[in-house]
């Protein structure tokens, strides 16, 4: 059962991959359970299922992806860290609340700190 839910696609996205970017938690919740790869990158740009919830603004699945053990500290194919997705999802101006992406940077900024403890 685990095998088939990693299975990527032509484009190495995974379901967990496109549930996180839909906002699909309970689902995302699911696949976690069942023990997906929380850290499974996509083909060309290296997203990890952590920064598809940082460029969609995904609070509840970046909270739930952060408890399951992924990386924050992971880079996509622009060297990017989930942390970075954050600022520029913020600054290009996809509709937010401000309150939750103080939120989230605070946490991934948490988990960096004790990460590099």
């Amino acid at each position: 059962m685990k095998k088939f839910l990693d299975e990527k696609d032509v484009e190495d996205t995974t379901a967990l991959h496109i549930s996180c970017k839909k906002g699909c938690t309970k689902f995302s919740e699911l696949l976690l359970r069942h023990g997906v790869d929380c850290e499974a990158v996509t083909g060309i740009n290296l997203s990890s299922p952590l920064h598809l919830t940082a460029m969609h603004g995904q609070e509840d699945i970046t909270r739930l992806l952060i408890s399951s053990g992924a990386a924050i500290e992971s880079r996509d194919a622009l060297l990017q860290t989930p942390l970075h997705r954050y600022g520029h999802m913020y600054v290009s101006n996809v509709p937010t609340n401000v309150q939750v992406f103080v939120s989230l940077v605070r946490l991934l900024l948490m988990r960096s700190i004790a990460h590099e403890l």
